[in-house]
């Protein structure tokens, strides 16, 4: 069986090609270069909703996001990109017909209708965080680096790694949003990235700064603190920071992994949300940015920036992952998403 993914790099070249086409073929074992393409400069992170892709922009100094359509061939056609007030768009997501993004650079989310033929339409949305963290160099100043949309409700959550809070949206018929809480994080934590248990009560987020997972539990009005677990046996080094986050579908496993240690490290989720260590693994490359499972969940394919290695490793039992079977170079790949 043939699995393919798409690549979003940073580029040098505004008009350079940073979206990439790769091919995994499980009989052979091999990983390669499909093809390449362009969707406006530095498409740090992709998205795919239905026969559209959408990059997050991260470069100069605008809230920027574009989108391309995807041919039968899984090739890409892109469309057009939109500018919001803002800086340094480092991730997007889908809502209801609206896409949102974070500007990591101004500490802004913002929101961008999606029209009909797939390109991005009038901001809907276009909003300052306030507030700081205890951490020197980190944050004085807001960094939102994600927007959430809660699986089956109208609220959105953005993570600011800066304020160190969970800002809580809801979502308006225009797209616009409205806060509805300001959730803190352990002290010096830094929100980065999440994931959400299927049955949608509880979320796990990715604590960039303090190297650890927090488990929040879903209310009408909010967020509400469970539990927090670290991401590495003993106190993590100082170069070490937590990136991505994904459940298994069955949400029995979560995967998370960590830049510095370049790591994966995997829990088992038990009854009422709590994590279980199920074991920590290496990426096979230099800081492991961002990750994704394949459908059958048999394999992990992660972007590793630094070092620009994307690497294929196998699943076992327990969520075990094993020595790398194939991997491609890139120029600073920071997303890999499944192509289908």
């Amino acid at each position: 069986m043939d699995y393919y993914f798409y690549v979003g790099c940073y580029t040098k070249d505004p008009g350079g090609k940073g979206i990439h086409l790769l091919r995994f073929d499980t009989e052979a074992g091999k990983l390669s270069h499909a093809d390449a393409y362009y969707g406006a400069q530095s498409p740090s992170f992709l998205i795919r909703h239905g026969d559209f892709l959408y990059a997050a922009n991260e470069s100069g100094g605008a809230g920027r996001a574009s989108a391309l359509k995807i041919g039968q061939d899984r090739s890409l056609t892109y469309l057009n990109t939109v500018e919001a007030s803002g800086a340094g768009t480092c991730q997007v997501a889908e809502m209801n017909g609206y896409l949102y993004g974070a500007c990591y650079s101004s500490g802004t989310v913002f929101g961008a209708e999606i029209l009909r033929d797939g390109s991005l339409g009038k901001i809907t949305a276009d909003i300052q965080h306030e507030g700081s963290g205890p951490v020197p160099g980190r944050q004085q100043n807001p960094h939102a680096h994600s927007v959430n949309p809660v699986p089956g409700s109208d609220m959105l959550i953005a993570a600011d790694l800066g304020a160190d809070r969970l800002f809580c949206y809801r979502q308006q018929k225009d797209g616009s949003l409205t806060l509805e809480a300001a959730v803190p994080s352990p002290p010096g934590a830094g929100p980065r990235h999440m994931a959400f248990s299927p049955d949608g009560k509880r979320v796990y987020v990715a604590m960039e700064l303090s190297v650890t997972v927090c488990c929040y539990e879903i209310s009408d009005s909010g967020l509400e603190f469970e539990a927090e677990y670290p991401l590495t046996i003993g106190a993590p080094d100082k170069g070490d920071s937590a990136a991505d986050i994904h459940f298994t579908a069955d949400g029995t496993k979560l995967f998370a992994t960590v830049r510095g240690k370049n790591l994966n490290t995997v829990f088992s989720a038990g009854e009422g949300g709590k994590l279980e260590w199920a074991g920590t693994y290496p990426t096979c490359g230099d800081s492991p940015r961002n990750f994704c499972l394949t459908p059958c969940e048999k394999y992990a394919v992660t972007a590793n920036q630094a070092s620009g290695h994307i690497t294929v490793c196998p699943i076992g039992e327990g969520g075990a992952i094993g020595e790398m079977i194939d991997c491609v170079v890139l120029p600073a790949p920071s997303c890999v998403i499944g192509a289908e």
